[in-house]
């Protein structure tokens, strides 16, 4: 595993190698949301050119990392390459390497580049090209108005960065002078892809038998032991529940601007429910109430499995987003980055959430939006049932990517399952050369009717169109002579 996070060597067969994480842009990204942060700003969405700008500069850093050249030099043998895609596909060229398949995992719905993997078709009539999933509306023509322009931006964008940019990155570290297939050839021979997606979520699309739903891979099956503090903090709670209150790793809650904090911790002093705030800062605020536990670092997916939380304040990540609704816990959303705006649009638009943004965060907001979800019972019940849809699959998501992951391995790349299209370019694939030959047979056909009739009197013409009727009908007789000699044959 590379990876620029700390993570657990528990396993006796995992092995961790630690990158450098240098990425210029993501921490000026990431200063700027904490500046707006402590000023009690608008947060602002992440635009496409700064995301991809970000992703394409943190893998080339990754592929420079001297980790990352000791381990491609190393001589070692693998059986398959899985990529975490984010817009750095220009790091298949690994696989390449070591000559072995590869598999793309995503943790979002599918994009044109994941669609392209497997040749899976977009079904533009119906779907946004954003990889954030929604459930389905009614298509009406200014949806699909937006949607097909939504689709030629994503295109016309991707090719861009995927031509001028992600392919001087491939092109640099995997030279063709060095044997190495092309950056094309590279992206037809993904074996498979997975998303984390699960199709009651909506975003519903056609597929091909090699993109894989794994919606939920990161939840465990059964909940892990609490904490001491935090488990006798809340089976002390009464009738009443308690709220967990966790804006994961990318934003902390102790940037909160002061006026901020002090708005929120008064209205939890008046809640019955007791409140696990994630706080990373040692200086706790003096007017914290006693039904308030801040906590440096919470176990969310464990705490969200616990029957005692009654709502999740959340920044609506996707991590975040999929374990309140596997485990059925309403959302107040307070999103700042990336794609949790319009995750929190999304759900409160399914009705089991409330979207707070951060800078209209008041004393009288927050009470508002916080016990309207606690008071109204809609929200939980409307949880409730989109949870049992997204529970109900014949195995676990992580039992499914197991056994694909495997399935791919056993059969050294699984090529019968991809799709003949992976192979072919734009035109080929959507049949466009195909459609222009029928174009120039029907003006063909249509010039030679028209040239015909200019050169031949009306009585010829007749005397044309009637032979032909007379063949087609001779022609007719004669088949139905055919099948009737055939049925009296086998009688």
């Amino acid at each position: 595993m590379c990876s620029g996070k700390n993570r657990s060597n528990a396993l006796p067969n995992y092995h961790e190698i630690r990158l450098n994480e240098r990425n210029v842009f993501l921490d000026e990204y990431r200063n700027d949301v904490v500046s707006k942060m402590k000023n009690s700003n608008k947060q602002a969405d992440l635009n496409a050119m700064k995301a991809l700008k970000i992703n394409a500069e943190s893998s080339n850093r990754a592929l420079e990392d001297p980790m990352t050249k000791l381990l491609l030099s190393s001589g070692q043998t693998f059986d398959l390459f899985i990529l975490g895609w984010q817009n750095n596909e220009f790091l298949l060229g690994i696989a390449a390497h070591f000559k072995c398949p590869s598999i793309v995992f995503y943790t979002m719905g599918s994009t044109k580049t994941i669609r392209d993997f497997v040749a899976s078709p977009a079904s533009v009539q119906n779907n946004r090209a954003t990889a954030i999933v929604h459930r389905q509306v009614k298509s009406t023509f200014k949806k699909r108005l937006s949607y097909m322009w939504e689709h030629v931006i994503e295109f016309l964008l991707l090719e861009f960065y995927d031509y001028f940019v992600f392919q001087s990155y491939y092109d640099q570290h995997f030279p063709s002078s060095s044997n190495f297939p092309s950056y094309q050839e590279v992206k037809q021979n993904v074996s498979l892809v997975f998303t984390c997606h699960h199709f009651s979520q909506g975003g519903l699309r056609p597929s091909v038998p090699n993109l894989i739903e794994v919606g939920g891979i990161h939840i465990k099956n059964r909940s892990d032991p609490l904490p001491a503090t935090i488990d006798e903090f809340l089976r002390n709670t009464n009738d009443y529940g308690a709220i967990l209150f966790s804006l994961g790793t990318n934003v902390n809650s102790a940037d909160f601007a002061s006026e901020k904090v002090e708005a929120i911790l008064s209205v939890f002093a008046g809640l019955r429910q007791k409140v696990i705030w994630k706080w990373e800062s040692n200086d706790i605020p003096q007017s914290k109430p006693d039904n308030v536990l801040m906590t440096k670092w919470v176990p969310q997916d464990d705490l969200l499995a616990h029957p005692n939380i009654r709502l999740f304040i959340s920044h609506c990540g996707l991590g975040g987003v999929t374990e309140a609704l596997f485990h059925g816990v309403p959302i107040l959303g307070i999103p700042f980055i990336y794609d949790q705006h319009v995750n929190a649009i999304n759900i409160a638009d399914e009705g089991w959430s409330i979207h707070l943004p951060y800078d209209s965060i008041t004393s009288e907001s927050f009470s508002s939006a916080v016990n309207e979800m606690l008071s109204n019972r809609s929200y939980t019940v409307r949880v409730k049932e989109l949870s049992k849809l997204y529970r109900d699959r014949p195995q676990t998501a992580l039992d499914t990517a197991v056994y694909w992951t495997e399935y791919v391995i056993r059969h050294r790349g699984a090529a019968h399952l991809q799709m003949p299209q992976v192979k072919m370019n734009f035109i080929q694939r959507h049949s466009l050369d195909v459609a222009a030959f029928f174009v120039f047979l029907i003006f063909f056909v249509y010039r030679s009717i028209r040239f015909l009739i200019s050169r031949i009197s009306v009585l010829q013409l007749i005397l044309i169109v009637s032979l032909l009727i007379y063949v087609d009908r001779i022609y007719d007789f004669m088949a139905v002579d055919i099948i009737v000699g055939a049925t009296s044959f086998r009688k």
